[in-house]
């Protein structure tokens, strides 16, 4: 019963209060929080796990442009519970649960319970993580390998005990991240400088078990997949994430300050979480520079942060490993810091305010992003959720073959459509150069949804230049279903009938 002393009640109550908020926060509105522009993932990642639940294999019987691993833990729990697309979301609430704790724990370990709690707070506030921690998408999958994996990192440079098994399990926690999504790989480049800049004077040991580890991680997924379908392997992940990369090289800070001068809502906000994030790292660095205790956050920082600057399209998103380097590295600072002044200001009270105020400001954001959806009515029904519901509905009453949706959201939402394997990922069709032989099928109905309306826009001026461009497929084209056309803005949706 001693163990049960008033320091720990008091930290389970706070571990109970962070795990609360994170969920009342998550399960907000988890079934009619749709976006147009963020929902084509979602969409993508459900039916390919539901695909491999099937028997399909992915990158043979249908384009993944992604490793494997997110949709074959989707397709488990596919085949374990039934299919339903809320089930990837309520996944992913579990996993941000879990990626709270190992905060907690990380911190607890290396800066002590109040920078422990602060941290918890950060990565629940932390605007440019929020609409991640609800979707069914890769990221918080991978943020869960990518913060064990900094768990036993820290503690080896924390004790400085050469335990082998410790370098290789964090190497296969970073393989298995990177298995996720390739852009967990920053997070290996980061862990790697802070064992490179701790040892490489003494011995190159830590690192090569680090790295050999990393790759048996990676292989123990993505191996079978290197080995039988090698060409389509490469070619619908290594190359199209290298060609995406290509496209944005060098752009991504640039982007963020012009899209928060004349961008719409949606990128004026992931601008300043963009802005929030590098303020951060500014206030981390020069904590080091202050007190010289922070080269574990302060290296892999500057890395990540400069590998997300050239090589990624600086979204939030696309942040997320600088953002946990920068949690953990910030909370250390607000905690731990010793204020060098004669003010007669109470250093406890400094602390506070500093930790209060950037809770705040994290706060402020993601409830404006929180606001920032489509919402129709009082009861907080998107606009997207009735659009897609609509659509379904209108399509089953038809006399219907198979539909083709440029967005596979329609499908993961309705899997009882007759809908083709080869559903359009990562390409929308090229609208450049529309080949309709690429709609494997012959599908009676095309489904228009308002993410190809904005590369319509992009591409070709207007949103009718495309219907037109589709009707011309077929002579007898016919464009239909008036009643299930929403327009609020830019955003249409619309159903075509090709015969």
């Amino acid at each position: 019963m001693k163990r049960f002393n008033k320091a720990n009640i008091t930290e389970i109550t706070g571990i109970t209060a962070l795990i609360s908020t994170d969920l009342y926060l998550r399960l907000w509105h988890i079934k009619s929080l749709f976006y147009w522009i963020l929902d084509y993932d979602e969409g993508a990642y459900s039916v390919g796990g539901r695909l491999i639940s099937q028997g399909n294999v992915p990158y043979k019987d249908f384009v993944l442009v992604h490793p494997p691993l997110y949709d074959m833990v989707l397709a488990g729990i596919y085949r374990i519970f039934g299919y339903n697309f809320y089930y990837g979301r309520y996944f992913s609430v579990a996993l941000s649960v879990l990626c709270v704790i190992l905060v907690y724990l990380i911190a607890r370990r290396l800066s002590g319970k109040p920078a422990a709690f602060l941290a918890g707070l950060l990565l629940i506030f932390m605007p440019g993580l929020f609409q991640l921690w609800y979707r069914a998408v890769q990221e918080p999958l991978g943020i869960v390998f990518t913060l064990a994996s900094i768990w036993f990192a820290t503690d080896y440079v924390q004790t400085g005990k050469n335990e082998a098994w410790k370098f290789v399990i964090a190497g296969v926690l970073l393989g298995l991240a990177i298995s996720v999504k390739y852009t967990f790989a920053i997070g290996f480049v980061g862990l790697f400088s802070v064992l490179f800049i701790k040892d490489y004077r003494k011995s190159l040991k830590p690192i090569l078990l680090y790295t050999c580890g990393t790759i048996i991680g990676f292989l123990m997924i993505c191996g079978y997949f290197l080995i039988s379908t090698t060409r389509e392997f490469i070619s619908q992940t290594l190359l199209s994430q290298a060609s995406y990369r290509a496209a944005t090289f060098g752009m991504g800070l640039i982007n963020a300050f012009h899209n928060l001068r004349i961008g719409s809502t949606y990128t004026q906000l992931t601008a300043i979480s963009v802005i929030i994030v590098y303020v951060m790292a500014i206030l981390l660095l020069l904590g080091y520079i202050w007190q010289r205790k922070y080269l574990i956050w302060a290296m892999p920082l500057f890395v990540t942060s400069l590998c997300c600057l050239i090589f990624n399209p600086l979204e939030a998103r696309y942040l997320v490993i600088p953002c946990l380097f920068l949690i953990l590295g910030s909370s250390s600072i607000f905690a731990r810091l010793e204020l060098s002044t004669r003010l007669s200001f109470n250093r406890s009270f400094l602390k506070a305010a500093g930790c209060s105020l950037l809770c705040l400001v994290c706060l402020a954001t993601s409830i404006a992003i929180m606001r920032d959806y489509n919402w129709t009515d009082s009861k907080g029904d998107a606009y997207e959720e009735q659009a897609y519901l609509a659509t379904i509905s209108y399509v089953k009453t038809q006399d219907t073959g198979l539909v083709y949706s440029t967005n596979p959201i329609i499908y993961a939402l309705a899997p009882e459509l007759n809908a083709p394997v080869e559903f359009d990922t990562f390409g929308l069709l090229e609208l450049a150069n529309w080949d309709n032989s690429k709609i494997v099928g012959n599908p009676r109905y095309i489904i228009v949804d308002p993410m190809i309306t904005l590369f319509a826009i992009t591409r070709n001026g207007r949103p009718a230049d495309l219907i037109a461009y589709i009707l011309n497929i077929r002579g007898d084209s016919v464009r239909i279903a008036p009643k299930v056309e929403y327009d609020i803005g830019t955003l249409n949706l619309s159903v075509i009938k090709l015969y």
